[in-house]
């Protein structure tokens, strides 16, 4: 029997974490964005879209003095990611996040909005070690083209909910599509137990967007 799944990269949302608002002060913004956790109050879940992510911070005015310090967990672990230089733009983190607890800002902040940002990874697929260990992968960009560099990782390791963020993790896994543009297909007779696709970057990020299919036959 076919192990098929496919999994979708979504577009940036740049409010997907917060709405659109302002502080009086320094605090904390509430998370009320479209990703947020109905069933935990004032969380957001990446996860539960399918994705580990970067966040976005945008302003419509000059808040290049702030400091956001965004908090949460990726893999289990607690990570933070720190964003200076808002200024009428979007700015962009480098932490990835499976889940996002609170965002705090150094100062007060006028319209401003948190979301979604241009890298990170796509959720960790399982291969079937009990059946057959023929498995392929594609990546199909739109055909509008995307401006996506991608790397696909396997590993025999248990790399899962195991307390060590992914990040922390990389340099001991194997990759075996590397800094890719365009879409590819690749097939393998190798034994794995994960396969993870990571976003390097992405150039063009309110519009990329790409699907990763794998199956096991």
């Amino acid at each position: 029997m076919s192990l098929y799944t496919k999994l979708t990269w979504p577009v940036v949302d740049l409010a997907a974490v917060c709405a659109l608002q302002n502080t009086p002060g320094a605090g904390s913004l509430i998370l009320n964005g479209r990703l947020g956790n109905i069933n935990v109050p004032n969380q957001v879940s990446f996860i539960a879209a399918s994705m580990t992510r970067s966040v976005s911070i945008t302003s419509a005015v000059n808040n290049s003095a702030i400091t956001f310090i965004i908090s949460g967990f990726q893999n289990n672990a607690p990570i933070t990611d720190t964003i200076t230089g808002v200024n009428a733009n979007t700015v962009y983190g480098t932490g990835y996040f499976d889940v996002i607890t609170s965002i705090t800002v150094s100062g007060p902040v006028n319209q401003v909005s948190v979301g979604t940002g241009k890298a990170g990874y796509m959720p960790l697929l399982v291969i079937n070690t009990t059946s057959t260990i023929n498995y392929s992968v594609s990546v199909i960009f739109p055909a509008s083209g995307a401006d996506i560099n991608y790397t696909l990782y396997k590993t025999l390791d248990q790399i899962n909910s195991n307390y060590i963020t992914f990040n922390n993790q990389i340099s001991n896994l194997f990759p075996i599509l590397v800094n890719q543009t365009t879409s590819q297909i690749a097939s393998y007779q190798e034994i794995a137990n994960f396969l993870l696709l990571k976003i390097n970057s992405s150039a063009t990020p309110l519009t990329d967007t790409f699907d990763f299919i794998f199956l096991q036959s």
